[in-house]
């Protein structure tokens, strides 16, 4: 069989597996564009944020549902398109031929590849930024809405504090409940009847808590029989906006370019060759005090000797 015969095969078994690779990436992204509707209609739409704003939070994460229905699309395409040939025995007609494997798989091995490069780039390049762009847009959002962080009857970890909420009506929160650390290390506890949340204009990414008929109790874990407790009728309780880590993700590897990543490589390599340097520093004066030690300690144990030498 001569070359322009295995071209109309090559051309016939990409268009089947570019149709099967559509169809099933068109699945799973309505899938998983899905589900991202639900998680924002569950966190933002309830909290009537701005239409638009919603808008551009389901832009920016195109790229990562892109990026998770790519590769499950290539495979369920290319396992819709060999399915397809074996159930209509083409693979066998093709085998009859004296068509080897190799002509049969040689397209979607091609195909594959560029697959790869597209989503490479799509990982590299869009969902960086995706990312980037959702979590400024989320900040703003809880910058302008901050009760977006406190829902009713809810539990809220923080970097150093953890805030129990009871009942919410408007701006209110009823029976507010905090565990957290002072700036000694010590237990607290803070106790409220109702908090109203407002923003601290001179100080940006401070989220300032009201609360009302206060009672705080502070023990030091050192001392476990030993406490302090204060009641006051109002206190301003701060929340720092980059200590909300459940819902403002930091991009980590996964969601960084290839280029931002080998950076970071190298800077932990020099940080790392740097302590080794300051640590083969530390071992050789280390070396040379024990030397001089153990050099004046001949040195005396010498003297002594001949001392006693010359009594004898």
């Amino acid at each position: 069989m001569n070359r322009r015969s295995y071209k109309h095969i090559y051309l016939y078994i990409a268009k089947e597996f570019i149709f099967s690779f559509f169809v099933a990436f068109l699945f799973f992204f309505f899938i998983f564009f899905v589900n991202q509707l639900l998680l924002l209609a569950e966190e933002i739409l309830s909290k009537r944020v701005p239409f638009t704003d919603v808008l551009l939070l389901i832009l920016y994460s195109l790229p990562l549902i892109a990026s998770l229905s790519f590769p499950f699309g290539s495979l369920v395409g290319a396992l819709m398109t060999v399915g397809r040939f074996s159930s209509d025995n083409e693979i066998l007609a093709f085998r009859a031929s004296g068509i080897p494997y190799r002509k049969i798989f040689l397209p979607f091995i091609i195909i594959s590849l560029v697959f790869s490069i597209v989503s490479f780039e799509l990982n590299d390049y869009f969902l960086p930024k995706g990312t980037i762009n959702f979590n400024k847009l989320f900040r703003k959002l809880i910058y302008q809405n901050p009760e977006m962080e406190l829902e009713p009857y809810s539990i809220k970890y923080y970097q150093d504090s953890i805030i129990i909420t009871g009942n919410v009506t408007e701006e209110r929160i009823e029976d507010i409940l905090i565990f957290d650390e002072t700036a000694e290390k010590e237990d607290r506890i803070i106790l409220a009847t109702n908090a109203g949340l407002r923003e601290v204009e001179e100080q940006l990414g401070v989220v300032s808590m009201e609360l009302d008929n206060v009672f705080s109790h502070i023990v030091d874990p050192k001392k476990r029989d030993e406490f302090e407790y204060t009641s006051s009728e109002k206190m301003h309780y701060n929340i720092l906006l980059k200590d909300i880590s459940l819902s403002i993700r930091n991009p980590g590897p996964s969601e960084m370019s290839s280029v931002d990543v080998y950076k970071i490589i190298q800077k932990k390599e020099e940080e790392l060759q740097e302590k080794k340097q300051k640590q083969q520093e530390r071992i050789e004066e280390v070396r040379f005090l024990l030397a001089q030690e153990y050099r004046a300690a001949l040195d005396t144990m010498k003297a002594a000797f001949q001392s006693r030498s010359v009594h004898i």
